[in-house]
């Protein structure tokens, strides 16, 4: 045998018949008495391999994964052990923490992380680009919704802004102009 005995190193732990010191396996801790097993969410700390530290805002580590890793593009980190999916009209990038909701006007794109401008003549409060009817524009001070073209004025399905119709016409439903009749002007 030996003339003393030499205390395990933070990280290790003795082995079965206490003659070496082995090292503890990833995402297990020891104070140099025996390994013990991190929390989900956490992993040792590379800086004192005694003690186990949570996962950084936006990662997460499930039971039964050895690392940390980010929750993607429109997914949230919730509690350091699962992503969970962004919502309907909201967005989020690589390692988020929580889901941003899209303003009037956009939705969500298609990988979930920026919000798409609406095109012309559509509407949208933030959760998808809907267009508006013929006779019918975006309106500017509120971009989830559609106005009707003003009296005397049309939009037909395919133009993007609303016009007076001719001289010698008249607007029918906001959308086409017809010929007023013999006898009559506009």
């Amino acid at each position: 045998g030996s003339a003393s005995c030499t205390a395990c190193e933070a990280g290790t732990q003795p082995n079965s018949q206490r003659g070496a010191c082995e090292v503890c396996p990833v995402t297990y801790w020891s104070n140099g008495t025996a390994c013990e097993p991190c929390a989900a969410g956490y992993v040792v700390d590379p800086d004192n391999l005694a003690q186990c530290v949570a996962c950084e805002a936006g990662f997460i580590r499930p039971g039964g994964e050895t690392v940390c890793r980010a929750c993607q593009k429109g997914e949230k980190a919730v509690g350091g052990t699962s992503c969970e999916a962004c919502g309907a009209g909201t967005v989020s990038s690589v390692g988020s923490t929580s889901c941003t909701s899209c303003p009037s006007g956009t939705e969500p794109s298609a990988s979930k992380d920026t919000c798409d401008v609406c095109g012309v003549n559509t509407k949208s409060s933030g959760t998808s680009c809907v267009a508006c009817d013929a006779g019918w524009v975006t309106n500017p001070s509120d971009l989830s919704q559609c106005v009707a073209c003003a009296s005397g004025y049309i939009r037909p399905g395919g133009e993007t802004v609303c016009r007076a119709c001719g001289a010698g016409t008249i607007a029918v439903g906001r959308t086409s102009c017809d010929a007023c009749g013999n006898g009559y002007v506009a």
